[in-house]
Formats: structure tokens, C-alpha cells, sequence
């Protein structure tokens, strides 16, 4: 399984941002300039403690399925493959009814999308949040 496959998009990653979730991982999405898009792939994934000197803006938290477990803290969060559809999917249970379920293509993007809903329904409240985020 390819390290793409087991972290959340680049697309979600900017998403879990722009809401505020600190930006501590264990992988990043790092981008780069249009000046430097020929000297580089465009965008990578990368270990931090691999490739230290990064700027903040260009760096996006790469989660990984577990660091999203943290995240959900005591909620009823069941997520897992599909075969029958071929895609992964996240459930939020209140008791044991389901009250909403997100699929995508890995189970790190299907957990970022609840997240993501999670948040901005003011369902959650994320401890590692960003705190001027805090305040919106």
C-alpha cells in the first residue's frame, strides 16, 4: 500500500487546516512555489524529522488513520472497506443509531470528512484545535 493510500489528501489536509487543527503529524503534504514546481514533484509527502527547514505555509498534516482516533476522543466512530462497494466508510452512531456516514476512496479521507462535518456543525470540539480558530 503506497504511503498516499494511508494518509488524508492533500485537498482534505488543506481543509483540516483552514478549520484550525494543529498541524502536528507524523507525515506532511508539502508543496512547493511555481518557481520551484520543476526542481521538485508537486506535492509530496514527506516525514518531518526528515526533511527539517520547511516553511509553515507550504506544509499540510498528512494524517494517518490513527492520529485521527485521537481526534475523535469518546465518540461512536466506526470506519472500515467496504468490498461490496469498494470504498471506505465512516460512521458517527448517537446510541446505536447511525447519524451520518461518509465514504471516500481510503479510510484516512472517509475519518477526515466526518471530521471535517464534525467540526463544522459545531458537533465536536477538537482539544489540539488551534486556538484562534477556537474563537470562530
Amino acid at each position: 500500500m503506497q504511503l498516499e493510500e494511508q494518509v488524508t489528501s492533500l485537498e482534505l489536509s488543506k481543509k483540516l487546516k483552514e478549520l484550525g487543527i494543529k498541524q502536528e503529524s507524523l507525515f506532511y503534504w508539502k508543496t512547493y512555489r511555481p518557481d520551484q514546481f520543476d526542481k521538485a514533484p508537486h506535492p509530496k509527502i514527506i516525514n518531518f524529522k526528515e526533511e527539517p527547514g520547511f516553511s509553515e505555509d507550504s506544509l499540510y498534516s498528512a494524517f494517518t488513520v490513527a492520529e485521527f482516533g485521537r481526534m475523535f476522543g469518546k465518540l461512536m466512530i466506526l470506519s472500515g472497506y467496504i468490498p461490496r462497494f469498494k470504498h471506505y466508510s465512516c460512521k458517527y452512531f448517537y446510541g446505536s443509531t447511525v447519524v451520518n456516514q461518509f465514504v471516500a476512496g481510503t479510510e484516512a479521507d472517509a475519518r477526515a470528512l466526518m471530521l471535517i462535518y464534525l467540526l463544522e456543525n459545531s458537533l465536536i470540539e477538537i482539544p489540539n484545535r488551534s486556538p484562534e480558530k477556537l474563537a470562530a
